[in-house]
């Protein structure tokens, strides 16, 4: 602030010595705050075309809208936009504006070129300017920024040492006080990390003519969340990926380890072999033994030809057994020697036929409580869990409630093409203060039925949410220790008050008859996002 003035002064003493000085002390200070960046999360990647294909996917579009939505509203700027490039085939780079607030697109494209034109621009560190309408470095793209002579962040996204991206900000300031940011850079850079991740994840090579549609589902498409926790998941799934380990997900019933499990094999150097998904509470016991390994003509009735199980399909490729749980000892008997000698021997057959396969295991319930009671060999436990992924519930993820009822909303109102504006605030924070026993798979349906229910042009109100209460959601089943369930307990109420309140902290405090300062704290440490 005293630089400002300092500079401020100098040109209303027309003093061009002085003013000089306080330039180069301000751009001094601008490099030093944007400078040394931490190195963000590696992305594999992002050759021509990639980008198209991530603009295309309403997942993106979604979740980075949210994302651009909460990272200005922490550091108090109204513009910005996510731009991504890559390489044209006949030269030069591609630029896609993949989510943008307040900016006009044309005008985040002109700012992106501008960006990839200027020589220092690098991985090394983000580019800040404060004194917008009289920097010479912004003299290109003085006249498309969006907020006048506000100040301006950008952070690069980076990949082998080589920018594919941009987050841009700008303060909606008319330049006549200065924005706070010196906090800027690390609040973006945080945000970076995760913007890495859904890249990551989404960086998905066009379909080639002739290619196999088995062979380009997968990874972290349909994974929706800016949860620490579950960034986490997807972190230890993309590592586990390049290895062979076999991997046990634990989590509660529509967490989503199908969706894991499919990125894993997707991510892995099996990606090219099948995925197979078998559900083991599905099928019979001997059925399930015959689905597995195969049987020859005459093992039973009703056998009339030799048949191939699914692991030796699967061979080069990757089997899922949902809910190990479900099975017998006997089988899990027949999947430990498998696991020990990779060869399968079929129902009826003598000949021990060796398969390459990859496994990955998942179960709803508590396998040591099962050990414990007998109906699970602790062997075949300790061999499945080589690496083992617990998935957070929903209940966990508060902050991922508003975004995924966003994205079945937008999902729902395309397929019965019917308009609907969106979620009330009270709707939302029934939403946000629900259990949610079924976790996403739940939540999906009540999205689907609410939309079916709201008015043509209407708001989903409380009276179309209808919630499907049960006895899998009490406090001892899920085991959760006092202090867990108080500071779960605290963080609903808190979002909730919130969102009620359109996000007026003051009103807020007002309501819950704590302090101001308190309720700024409890959402930092409670790590409240707004947007939900």
């Amino acid at each position: 602030l005293h630089l400002y003035e300092a500079q401020r002064l100098a040109e209303d003493l027309r003093d061009r010595n002085l003013m000089r000085r306080a330039r180069r002390m301000r751009r001094s200070i601008e490099d030093e705050v944007a400078g040394d960046l931490a190195p963000s999360t590696a992305v594999a990647g992002l050759p021509g075309g990639f980008s198209g294909v991530l603009a295309q996917n309403p997942h993106i579009a979604t979740v980075l809208d949210h994302l651009l939505g909460d990272l200005l509203g922490k550091i108090t700027f109204r513009h910005g936009f996510v731009a991504l490039f890559s390489a044209r085939s006949g030269g030069g780079r591609a630029v896609t504006i993949l989510a943008r607030r307040d900016v006009p697109e044309p005008s985040a494209r002109m700012i992106t070129e501008w960006f990839l034109g200027r020589e220092d621009a690098d991985c090394s560190s983000g580019a800040l300017l404060t004194d917008v309408l009289r920097d010479r470095r912004t003299a290109a793209v003085r006249d498309v920024l969006p907020g006048n002579g506000g100040p301006i962040y950008i952070h690069p996204l980076c990949r082998d040492g080589e920018p594919y991206g941009i987050l841009f900000f700008q303060s909606g300031a008319d330049g006549k006080e200065p924005a706070r940011v010196g906090q800027v850079p690390d609040v973006v850079a945080s945000y970076a990390s995760f913007v890495d991740v859904l890249v990551q994840g989404n960086a998905v090579r066009p379909p080639a003519a002739g290619d196999d549609a088995r062979k380009r589902g997968g990874d972290f498409r349909h994974v929706i969340t800016r949860n620490d926790r579950m960034l986490r998941v997807l972190t230890l799934a993309e590592k586990v990926a390049q290895s062979d380990a076999t991997v046990l997900l634990m989590g509660e019933t529509g967490t989503g380890k199908g969706l894991i499990a499919n990125a894993i094999h997707a991510l892995s150097p099996r990606r090219d072999g099948k995925f197979i998904h078998v559900n083991c509470a599905a099928l019979p016991e001997t059925i399930l033994e015959s689905e597995l390994f195969g049987h020859v003509k005459g093992a039973f009735t009703g056998a009339i030809c030799d048949k191939k199980g699914l692991l030796a399909e699967a061979d080069g490729g990757t089997v899922f057994l949902d809910e190990i749980s479900k099975t017998s000892i006997v089988l899990q008997g027949k999947l430990l020697q498998f696991l020990d000698t990779m060869k399968v021997r079929p129902v009826g057959g003598n000949d021990m036929i060796p398969v390459n396969v990859r496994l990955v295991f998942a179960s709803k319930h508590d396998l040591m409580s099962m050990i414990r009671n007998g109906t699970m060999l602790e062997d075949l436990y300790y061999r499945i869990n080589d690496f083992p992924i617990t998935i957070p519930p929903l209940r966990e993820r508060i902050e991922d409630i508003h975004l995924l009822a966003e994205y079945y909303l937008k999902v729902f109102r395309d397929r019965m093409a019917k308009h609907v504006r969106g979620f009330s605030e009270e709707a939302l924070a029934l939403l946000a203060g629900y259990e949610w026993p079924g976790n996403v798979r739940e939540l999906e349906k009540i999205v689907k039925r609410a939309v079916i229910l709201c008015d043509e042009e209407g708001l989903i109100t409380p009276e179309a949410i209808a919630f499907d209460e049960t006895e899998s959601c009490s406090i001892d089943q899920r085991r959760l220790a006092l202090p867990d369930r108080v500071k779960d307990l605290e963080k609903r109420v808190i979002s909730e008050c919130l969102i009620r309140n359109g996000w007026n902290r003051s009103a807020a405090s007002n309501e819950l008859r704590i302090s101001y300062p308190t309720l700024l704290k409890k959402i930092r440490d409670l790590k409240i996002a707004e947007g939900y």
